[in-house]
């Protein structure tokens, strides 16, 4: 399972990545590969990187980073000397890094940055899709930094929603992807399309999902799409006012809870609550049409007054 099953965008990356130095350096790459590995295999510098009203100095910055680029194996010399050469990466390459591209990598500092590229690369392979458990001895030697700030860069990607890390006992710590801003971990993603779940109408997810989380007690007698009705958010536990908004069209589906600030539409929604979900199965829905009864001991979610 990667982020293509789980519908996520990507950046490939190759693993020299983690070589780079400085945070320049690093957004440079993925700059690079984002907006040239699926059109032009050339990114030319005068046309991607040398544009605008930029001084002799900026100009120079990015000559220099270039060329720390090219010493580090992420990108190659080509014969044309205004242009650089993209590496080819298939899915099958064994020396690439995938990383979400829809989040600001600029917002994290250098150390979190390193940190969430070997993050990415210790779970390629590990035996649960985005999870993976190592020591933080391995894991701060695979991104290039020192334990201490490894424990800090894993605290601000944790704030960040980018990922969840927890101890466990004579193992190590136990890391667990997320997809940035929606805080929905990557492994419930693609579940999610192995399940096909995405054959229920965007409203009957939603329906099935926030019934019990409706303090007008309408929601669940609702037979279609509806826009902009709000109930209490499941995660945050804010019980005072409805803080949880959605609009339920097939041709525009999202949600956002004012309180959390998490967002994202009923595909991750589905996701974020798969914790109960295997206790209700939404098969019943199809067959009924109507959403079974809902469970929610043991699942972090009591307490939560519609």
């Amino acid at each position: 399972m990667n982020l293509h099953d789980c519908r996520v965008p990507y950046v490939a990356l190759p693993a020299a990545v983690l070589k780079l130095r400085t945070k320049s350096e690093i957004l440079h790459a993925i700059e690079m590969y984002h907006t040239n590995t699926t059109h032009a295999p050339l990114c030319r510098a005068r046309q991607t990187l040398f544009t605008g009203n930029m001084s002799s100095y900026q100009r120079r910055q990015r000559q220099d980073v270039l060329a720390s680029l090219e010493r580090a194996g992420v990108i190659a010399e080509s014969y044309d000397t205004d242009a650089y050469e993209l590496l080819q990466l298939a899915d099958t390459t064994k020396d690439r890094i995938t990383i979400p591209a829809q989040f600001d990598y600029s917002s994290l500092s250098l150390v979190a940055l390193k940190t969430a590229l070997a993050c990415h690369a210790a779970a390629r392979y590990s035996r649960t899709p985005f999870r993976f458990i190592a020591t933080q001895r391995e894991l701060a030697k695979q991104a290039g930094v020192s334990e201490f700030r490894l424990r800090t860069a894993l605290a601000e990607l944790q704030q960040k929603h980018y990922l969840h890390a927890v101890k466990l006992w004579r193992q190590g710590t136990q890391v667990t992807l997320h997809e940035p801003g929606s805080d929905v971990p990557l492994y419930y993603l693609g579940e999610y399309q192995q399940q096909r779940v995405d054959t229920l109408p965007v409203y009957d997810r939603y329906r099935y999902l926030l019934a019990k989380f409706d303090p007008k007690q309408k929601l669940e007698q609702t037979t279609g799409p509806v826009h902009g009705y709000r109930t209490h958010c499941p995660f945050c536990k804010c019980s005072t006012d409805p803080t949880f908004a959605f609009t339920s069209e097939e041709d525009d589906d999202h949600w956002q809870c004012h309180n959390c600030h998490r967002s994202g539409d009923s595909y991750r929604l589905w996701a974020m609550l798969s914790n109960w979900r295997e206790d209700n199965d939404w098969r019943q829905i199809v067959a009924s049409g109507s959403p079974p009864p809902m469970v929610t001991e043991g699942c972090g979610l009591e307490g939560m007054t519609a």
